[in-house]
């Protein structure tokens, strides 16, 4: 089979898949890339069979059984023996967790055991794959010897390209928010793409004209702007960017058909893709669960061009801010609220019934440190945003009660 036929069938696979997948949900933005970075220590733990190798190695050990070992086998790489005691902590973590994310996006998508060199300056990577095909990977350890290194060193990232996303299980935005949340991922990219089968009215020059008559401004700003026409009918077709990737709010409309069929194409097939980043903006785990509110409300124009398909949706803006800090306060402040509702609530409760008040003074004593991941911050800007989050978590109280 020839490349241009392999490319045709590919194409078409993709076609029919994101048409179902918008008969299903009846969402007509689907995420189309994304980017995830989870700090190490909040990674899900190794299973045991990983943890304790040895055992399961030992053919008289009656509780691992012999028959294990050929499951360790696949699991750790020869590679891995290369690795540090450290190194091996990092590896058996971002393994885990690259394979809950297969698993949460179906049972086609697996972890590959093998070691790999890493990419994006991560020292090493495990890739994922759907049917033996590669559609993204798990980087860890930093492969940089700059001042960035020891914090790098403490983080795993994500990376599930396109391909990815357009084959996964029906439902797997959802779950995949909530495995997110659930490990203070951060997101630090997403796709969003919003498809004109059919073609997008008026094609090439409509966007352009929409672009200089200023139906793309943000809040009075005209936002960079770039065009690719193919005046020449080559393969790859015309395309006109909007934004930049420093900005963190990146469009690309172009004629997916000829990307993917080549210039023979006579599909019409348009695509506005909306590349968040998180240069400028925290970008929150509900972008994966509503993705066409937080398409609609990147300008005008996208909310526009969306409501051409009849869809129903509530703009979302996720608005740049020169106080990023804050931003990061409120996140971590929300985890920790969450973590204390969803854990730590029951014993609380305990704790305040049945502990006489000495006990209690020298529990809550405001000297004390406050939670690891609130170190960062002191106790005025933490005290001035926990009210706020607590409500916005729990949708419970009122505010400015509870800083009373």
């Amino acid at each position: 089979m020839t490349k241009q036929s392999t490319l045709v069938l590919e194409g078409r696979e993709i076609k029919v898949r994101l048409m179902a997948e918008r008969a299903v949900r009846g969402s007509f933005v689907h995420v189309d890339w994304l980017r995830v970075t989870f700090q190490l220590r909040k990674c899900p733990a190794p299973s045991v069979d990983v943890l304790f190798p040895k055992h399961i190695q030992d053919p008289t050990d009656l509780y691992f059984g012999s028959g294990q070992r050929s499951d360790l086998e696949k699991v750790v790489h020869p590679h891995l023996n290369e690795l540090t005691q450290d190194e091996l902590f990092a590896a058996d973590r971002a393994y885990e967790l690259g394979k809950q994310v297969a698993q949460t996006l179906g049972q086609d998508f697996a972890i590959d055991s093998q070691l790999l060199p890493g990419k994006d300056f991560y020292k090493y990577r495990y890739s994922l794959s759907r049917k033996g095909y590669p559609i993204g990977w798990v980087g860890f350890l930093s492969a940089a010897n700059g001042k960035y290194r020891k914090s790098q060193d403490k983080t795993v990232h994500l990376n599930l390209e396109g391909m990815g996303c357009t084959f996964a299980q029906h439902g797997w935005r959802e779950l995949m928010a909530d495995f997110i949340d659930e490990h203070g991922g951060l997101i630090t990219r997403a796709d969003l793409a919003l498809d004109f089968f059919d073609g997008l009215k008026g094609g090439f020059d409509r966007v352009k004209s929409d672009f200089l008559s200023g139906a793309m401004d943000c809040h009075g700003r005209r936002p960079a702007g770039r065009a690719n026409e193919d005046l020449n009918a080559k393969s790859k077709g015309s395309s006109f960017y909007i934004g930049t990737r420093e900005s963190g709010k990146l469009t690309n409309a172009y004629e997916k058909g000829k990307q993917l069929f080549g210039c023979e194409d006579d599909s019409n097939w348009w695509r506005v893709e909306l590349r968040y980043g998180n240069q400028k903006r925290v970008l929150p785990s509900d972008l994966l669960r509503r993705p066409q509110d937080f398409f609609a409300g990147a300008s005008d124009w996208h909310a526009c061009i969306l409501a051409e398909h009849g869809a129903q949706y509530q703009a979302q803006p996720i608005k740049c801010t020169e106080r990023l800090q804050q931003q990061s306060i409120d996140a971590e402040v929300s985890r920790s609220v969450r973590w204390f509702m969803e854990t730590a609530a029951p014993i609380a409760l305990l704790v305040l019934k049945h502990l006489p008040m000495r006990v209690l003074d020298e529990l809550f004593d405001e000297g004390k440190k406050l939670p690891t991941r609130l170190r960062k911050f002191d106790h005025d800007e933490v005290g001035a945003t926990f009210a706020n989050c607590f409500h916005s978590v729990t949708g419970k109280g009122q505010a400015g009660m509870l800083t009373a």
